[in-house]
């Protein structure tokens, strides 16, 4: 038998409401909410003689389709918990509809919730759908639902988050018992700033490690967690703790790792050589890091000099000056210090003047030793 949810219906429902010999028509205009559960009905039929109605109860029962739903224009809270709906596009005609109960459907697919600008809550959790289905929820048609504060998807078969990036007054998601396997997909809770509540209990991430710490770091203002609490001062520790260790790690990447061999990699010596004049651009850098990695000869040519680099580091040859008193050749004398200059043409060049004559210096006089006269003590 079919049963349509119409006038004639909710009038006998609310015989007992009745006042005096109100007819039917003053009776359905007054009624602000009409709860008409496990009836069997099938089906929703003309609803606009209900002018103030506002709640809609229509749980448990074998409702295909919410055809017609919307002549009831003022309805705000609409509950078909329980039924065999398959699409929600006729609920988009409520413009004022703010909470919608939809759990325990057949609902696949969530689309065309364009117009739903006051929607507050959306309950669609535990879906009946068919072994391997997962719902799927487009993030174009949640974006238009930007009053969303709580959202329940549980138990649908769903494995990703991306589809909550659009939901900036979101407060509250419950995600339990669907397939959510990597803590990655957590990030995506970083762009609701006002979510405080989640639960994930029942998905692969509830039990990988540091599934909490990832939770509190991507949610921005948590305050509850599958169905605990969280403490402000925990909050507080595991993210200064994960950014210490982010600086850390940034300062370790500061320095120069020698058994790095990507030329990619830029150091401070090589933006040291560029300040100094050195030529600029990536080839040249590449260049620049590949002898300093691998050294190797450098050919002579006609603009630079006879350079030659080696493999094994020898130290440093020190500087001398022609000037040098060591660098003047000795006489026959060995116990002469005078000689004359030698020109340094084969360690580079450079003054060739001759050096000075040494000025000896004075010795001072020694000193007359001063005498002491041990005149014995009397007795």
């Amino acid at each position: 038998m079919t049963t349509i949810l119409n006038k004639k219906l909710i009038a006998s429902r609310y015989e007992k409401d009745r006042r005096f010999d109100e007819p039917d028509r003053a009776l359905l205009a007054r009624l602000l909410t009409v709860r008409c559960n496990e009836l069997n009905i099938t089906g929703i039929g003309d609803l606009s003689s209900l002018g103030n109605l506002v709640k809609l109860y229509v749980r448990d029962n074998l409702v295909r389709n919410l055809m017609n739903i919307e002549t009831a224009q003022r309805l705000t809270h609409l509950y078909i918990i329980n039924n065999e709906i398959t699409e929600l596009d006729t609920v988009t005609k409520l413009p004022n509809l703010e909470k919608l109960y939809a759990g325990r459907n057949r609902i696949q697919v969530i689309e065309g919730l364009q117009n739903m600008e006051n929607l507050v809550e959306l309950h669609i959790e535990n879906q009946k759908l068919f072994r391997g289905e997962k719902m799927h929820l487009e993030p174009e048609s949640l974006s238009a639902l930007q009053s969303l504060q709580v959202l329940n998807i549980s138990n649908n078969g769903i494995d990703r988050l991306d589809f909550v990036t659009s939901l900036s007054s979101l407060s509250v998601l419950r995600c339990e018992d669907n397939t959510i396997d990597h803590l990655t997909h957590l990030t995506n809770l970083k762009q609701c700033p006002k979510l405080q509540k989640v639960y994930f209990t029942g998905n692969p991430i509830a039990k990988e490690n540091r599934y909490r710490d990832h939770v509190i770091l991507n949610v921005t203002k948590i305050s509850e967690l599958d169905e605990k609490e969280i403490n402000i001062n925990e909050v507080d520790f595991i993210r200064n703790w994960h950014q210490h260790k982010q600086d850390k790690l940034s300062r370790t990447n500061l320095q120069f790792n020698p058994s790095q061999k990507d030329i990619n990699y830029i150091s401070y010596a090589d933006v040291e050589n560029l300040a100094n004049g050195l030529p600029s651009g990536f080839a040249h850098l590449s260049e620049l890091i590949r002898k300093r990695d691998q050294p190797v000869a450098i050919d002579a040519s006609y603009s630079a000099p006879d350079i030659v680099s080696v493999v094994k580091p020898q130290p440093p040859i020190p500087s001398r000056s022609v000037r040098d008193y060591r660098l003047q050749t000795p006489e026959k004398d060995a116990g002469s210090r005078r000689g004359t200059a030698t020109p340094d043409f084969q360690i580079g060049g450079g003054d060739v003047s001759p050096a000075p004559a040494k000025t000896p210096v004075k010795s001072k006089p020694h000193a007359k030793p001063l005498m002491i006269e041990n005149t014995p003590q009397s007795r």
